[in-house]
């Protein structure tokens, strides 16, 4: 029986407070900082990693995950929140909205992305030498 359990804890997902709170920890980066950076209070950041709450912002999460680079859409999907599973990809949107042919969309989803990671990047230094 214990072996049941013990087997079950390992094959289930993390939550989203876990998930927030690993990849903040990896990035060793303190909730007040984060809490800073994102313009919250530390303690509602502490409950959304305690999993205090099951349909957390969707604004709040989504300047989490642009802080920590975490994709915003599995982090909707670990909450309560409907989340439409019909949205395009970058390059797919860049194609229809800007009239881009498909290579050209590709390139710059592929440099949107690249300068996406260095701001955060950039972001983390930033926190880091805050201390």
């Amino acid at each position: 029986m214990e072996e049941e359990n013990s087997s079950k804890e390992h094959t289930e997902k993390p939550s989203l407070g876990q998930t927030i709170r690993r990849a903040r920890l990896g990035f060793n980066i303190s909730l007040r900082q984060l809490a800073k950076v994102i313009g919250k209070d530390p303690s509602y950041l502490r409950r959304i990693e305690l999993d205090e709450y099951k349909r957390p912002n969707p604004d709040v999460l989504l300047l989490i995950s642009r802080e920590l680079g975490l994709d915003y859409n599995h982090l909707m999907n670990l909450t309560e929140h409907r989340v439409p599973s019909h949205l395009p990809s970058l390059t797919d949107y860049l194609a229809k909205n800007y009239s881009l042919d498909a290579v050209a969309a590709a390139k710059l989803a592929k440099q949107f992305k690249t300068t996406l990671s260095e701001y955060y990047a950039s972001k983390i230094e930033e926190l880091r030498t805050d201390d």
